[in-house]
């Protein structure tokens, strides 16, 4: 384990319930941030590859498919 989540844990077990109520509320803050993040990538890598097949000449063959 990394020194910074050691420290955390170890500073969690000294605080009050309140206290530690309030870090989980920020860690899970923390937590949506970066899922936001991730899927905001793949939502624009999708975006890439729908861009790549939205074109009139692939629009054509597929209407008459």
């Amino acid at each position: 384990m990394n020194t910074a989540k050691k420290d955390l844990l170890e500073l969690v077990n000294r605080i009050s319930e309140i206290e530690a109520k309030e870090v989980l509320d920020f860690a899970l803050f923390l937590e949506m941030k970066r899922r936001k993040t991730e899927f905001k990538d793949l939502e624009m890598a999708s975006q890439t590859s729908c861009d790549f097949w939205d074109n009139a000449i692939d629009d054509e063959v597929w209407n008459n498919a």
